[in-house]
């Protein structure tokens, strides 16, 4: 049977697939989502130029400007409800493979009937996939707010005199800000969903699981904070509090040694040039010159949604007034 960490590489593959698989249609239905709106702002820059406005607030006055602000927002308020289905959708789907995972993990160390814990039961204890809680409340600003930045950002760029082609390239840019929010948004869902779901799983068998150990993908997307922390040897009580979009997981710890390398002994292995792009020569320079610790890279905030989450600190928090 595959060791523990040979098992964590199937088992993000699959998640990785699955996320992948998500985000495929959330783009899919946000193209369809657009073309709806293109012919509606061809027909708003033809009436700008036959009519010459520059204004905002003549522009507000044309009825083409409400026709394709009117779409605007019901096509985003429309993608908004199937956003939140899959992002229900994905993190059942998470919580279940992290229990199948979970018991697999617990199998390759030996344990032949491990402990699981019903995926619903898994769900009503995630804060975050409460239909009232602050995930779905910032879902449903998706619209509103994406709507006013492309309200704006039209009568700006009209206003300005840009030319029909130009505007439409700057709406183009506008209306991904919708799509960029919710593949976020449904990306941390669904790989929290996992981490926590393994977490609990963990809990249930802790007479064998003494903790959890960070494990992440070390390649060339990994952020430092997640170099720092990777290998590291967390209570049961403490969760993986990655940032948004992390792809680290979370590996049984037996109580005896952690597996491979730490992120920082993974790290000094790699050639100078490595290490300055993914520091960055600043930091990298700090670094070298011993002005701050490899573990002060990473540092906790406070996540409206999540609560505290982890992220890569910044030059200026690490050497403050130097």
């Amino acid at each position: 049977m595959p060791g523990i960490v040979e098992l964590a590489d199937q088992f993000r593959a699959a998640l990785l697939r699955q996320d992948a698989a998500s985000m495929k249609r959330l783009v899919t239905a946000y193209q369809q989502l657009y073309g709806r709106t293109q012919d509606k702002l061809d027909l708003l820059l033809m009436t700008v130029q036959s009519k010459g406005v520059t204004s905002p607030n003549q522009i507000r006055q044309l009825a083409r400007y409400q026709e394709l602000m009117n779409s605007v927002a019901s096509e985003l308020n429309k993608f908004g409800v199937y956003t939140e289905t899959e992002i229900s959708t994905t993190s059942r789907a998470a919580i279940e493979a992290a229990i199948r995972d979970t018991a697999a993990y617990m199998r390759s160390v030996g344990l032949s009937s491990p402990a699981t814990i019903n995926a619903g039961a898994i769900e009503s204890l995630l804060g975050f996939l409460d239909p009232d809680g602050p995930l779905y409340a910032r879902l449903e600003m998706l619209a509103p707010t994406h709507t006013a930045a492309i309200a704006d950002g039209l009568l700006e760029a009209i206003g300005l005199g840009y030319n029909p082609e130009k505007t439409a390239r700057l709406f183009e840019n506008l209306m991904g800000g919708g799509l960029t929010d919710a593949l976020r948004m449904t990306r941390t869902a669904q790989l929290y969903a996992y981490r926590e779901a393994t977490r609990a799983n963990f809990l249930a068998n802790s007479d064998v699981v003494k903790g959890w150990v960070w494990w992440t993908a070390l390649d060339n997307s990994v952020c430092m904070s997640c170099v720092a922390q990777h290998g590291t040897v967390h209570p049961l009580s403490e969760k993986l509090d990655d940032h948004y979009n992390g792809r680290c997981v979370a590996l049984p710890y037996m109580g005896d040694s952690v597996p491979e390398v730490s992120g920082e002994e993974w790290f000094n292995r790699q050639s100078e040039e490595q290490q300055k792009q993914m520091m960055g020569e600043s930091k990298y320079a700090a670094w070298k010159d011993g002005k701050f610790s490899f573990s002060d890279l990473s540092t906790q905030h406070e996540d409206g949604v999540y609560g505290l989450m982890r992220g890569e600190t910044s030059l200026k928090d690490l050497l403050g007034n130097d």
